[in-house]
């Protein structure tokens, strides 16, 4: 699998680990029953087998460090755009220091290897 198929891969991964966590920010609130709960599973589950897609194409080192930012970038979006918190410039920084980590982990190594 080439890299252009890492970006889509690990958008629908995060988009579905993201409906998954608000199916049960839901439950928590009272706002729905069990049925959310078990929708919640089910896109997990399913954010999943995209993240074992990622690291049999891509190895286990890359696609952990992908998630992961990945993840915080659109939870840092959802809290700023939909549930209007701010942040304060240390936390800002430290989100531009992992988008920033990872556009470094993603240009091609010139050959070196150890």
């Amino acid at each position: 699998m080439n890299g252009w198929m890492l970006a889509p891969l690990l958008m629908a991964m995060t988009a579905l680990y993201a409906g998954g966590g608000y199916y049960l920010s839901l439950y928590a609130k009272d706002k729905a029953g069990l049925a959310a709960v078990f929708g919640s599973f089910a896109l997990y589950g399913l954010g999943n087998l995209f993240y074992l897609v990622v690291i049999k194409a891509h190895g286990y080192g890359l696609a952990v460090t992908l998630s992961g930012v990945a993840v915080t970038i659109v939870n840092l979006g959802v809290a700023v755009l939909i549930m209007g918190e701010r942040f304060s410039i240390l936390q800002m920084f430290g989100a531009a220091v992992a988008v920033i980590g990872v556009t470094l982990i993603l240009i091609p190594s010139s050959g070196i290897t150890s």
